[in-house]
């Protein structure tokens, strides 16, 4: 054990990364059969040290990286993405260890002065070896929540600490620690000040999972807890927006107007749970807020629209996957649902050529589902270069007070710089497409004029316009 205590080590980093890696694959590949248990034991408790105090090294790393922006080396513009992209970390696991490095390493202020660690008892006991990561993200956790009140020496103290009780504790049973702690700096609550509650205050929206769900997790302020508990109390109610149920009350249990016979059959007819009806209740609400454009954009401006995109064979079988502009991925089959009293203008495009069909036939009157079809505008090729998708299309308002949403598909969900605008409103449905397959933008002498009152080409509305609808897209 003294041999490998004095051995010599190169002073060049990269050599020692190297080794490092050399060392590791060693470990990995060596005889463990030889050793007995409490050998084999050791090895672990070791290997665990080492592993620790990697991360203590990843976080003067990542530090460093930073201040001298060597990311941009590498061709990244950020280090969220040199993390993510170039190293093929999880979203979660930068979030994670960038927090660590900006909590256990040393800092530059804008003086140049190098600062000590914001948690100096944390970075001691992560460069020992004797805490992980996870470690440092719980202390951070306790100690963010601990009021301005509380003077700065009680804080570093309770640092001190979670660092110590780390030590000797999982992450997990560290957050009781922290619960007692709290509990004792603030026992009543009363040295938490508003300013304490804005500061913490969050809401976060996970990524979605197989099965295409998504949890949300929330701190809320005590004014927003007062106005969701009221506004639940209302459209979360029994027998109010059930998607089940094709006749139950849509909007607030209590309006004027409601009759209480109507909903107390509802209501008997509802076997949601408290938690299926919350989540009912905001998806009315955003729908509610989004067939109403006046709140969410000011006077003058379009209204905010669903982008979608679809692939024709996913849309025509009535499965697979729907991508909107955001990212979020959607089920084909929910999309129709989402567009089921809808009126659609469909253009399809097969590869960069636009395929119009032939209008179809009058639907008949009180039909949910139809078609309709809009010429397109024919892309410019004359420079030899890939047509180009066309832009978002400009839409008439609707005159009806039908609960409508505006849905309209574009590739990736942008329009792209130099496209012609089509003529007539229309939602475009086409192939998914790669963000290193887009279409190469026309030549500045190409693209449409600039209108005088409004944006690029056709594709503002201009005094006298029809305003955008709010339209979903359903097949037939």
């Amino acid at each position: 054990m003294s041999d490998y205590a004095t051995a010599v080590l190169p002073d060049d980093p990269v050599a020692l990364a190297a080794l490092l890696v050399q060392v590791t694959d060693a470990v990995r590949t060596a005889n463990l059969e030889a050793l007995t248990e409490d050998e084999l034991v050791t090895v672990a408790e070791t290997v665990e040290q080492a592993r620790r105090k990697a991360d203590a090294a990843d976080a003067v790393l990542i530090t460093a990286v930073s201040d001298r922006q060597a990311f941009r080396r590498a061709g990244w513009i950020r280090l969220n993405q040199f993390l993510g992209f170039g190293l093929r970390l999880a979203p979660g696991e930068v979030k994670r260890r960038t927090l660590a490095a900006s909590k256990v390493a040393n800092l530059t202020n804008l003086q140049g002065q190098v600062l000590d660690p914001a948690y100096p008892a944390t970075a001691a006991a992560l460069a020992d070896g004797a805490i992980s990561t996870a470690h440092v993200v719980a202390i951070h956790d306790i100690v963010r929540r601990i009021p301005d009140r509380i003077p700065a020496d009680v804080v570093a103290d309770a640092e001190s600490d979670l660092a110590t009780a780390a030590r000797t504790l999982a992450p997990t049973d560290l957050t009781h620690v922290g619960v007692r702690l709290l509990a004792h700096l603030d026992p009543d609550g009363q040295r938490t000040a508003d300013r304490d509650r804005a500061r913490t205050r969050s809401l976060t929206l996970a990524r979605q999972d197989a099965r295409l769900m998504s949890r949300l997790t929330a701190e809320l302020t005590p004014r927003l807890r007062a106005k969701l508990d009221l506004v639940l109390e209302a459209w979360a109610a029994p027998g109010c927006n059930n998607p089940d149920d094709p006749d139950a009350l849509r909007g607030a249990g209590d309006a004027p107007g409601v009759d209480p016979a109507v909903r107390d059959a509802a209501a008997a007819r509802d076997q949601r749970s408290p938690a299926q009806r919350r989540h009912d209740a905001l998806e009315a609400l955003l729908d509610f807020v989004l067939t109403h454009p006046s709140g969410l954009t000011a006077t003058g401006k379009l209204s905010s629209q669903l982008v979608i995109t679809t692939d024709l064979a996913d849309l025509a079988a009535g499965a697979g996957i729907a991508v909107t502009a955001t990212g979020t991925r959607l089920p084909v089959s929910a999309l129709v649902d989402l567009a089921a009293d809808a009126t659609p203008y469909l253009e399809v495009f097969a590869a960069w050529a636009p395929i119009t069909a032939p209008p179809p036939p009058a639907p008949p009157a009180g039909t949910p589902r139809s078609w309709a079809t809009m010429p397109a505008r024919t892309p410019d090729v004359s420079a030899g270069s890939p047509p180009t998708a066309p832009s978002h299309p400009r839409s008439t308002r609707s005159t009806t007070s039908t609960s409508r949403c505006t849905t309209r598909h574009h590739p990736r969900g942008r329009r792209r710089r130099g496209s012609p605008p089509p003529n007539t409103g229309s939602w475009v449905c086409s192939p998914r497409i790669p963000p290193h397959r887009s279409a190469a933008p026309t030549s500045a002498s190409s693209r449409p004029p600039r209108s005088p009152r409004g944006g690029r080409g056709s594709g503002m509305p201009r005094p006298g316009d029809p305003l955008p609808s709010r339209r979903h897209c359903a097949p037939p």
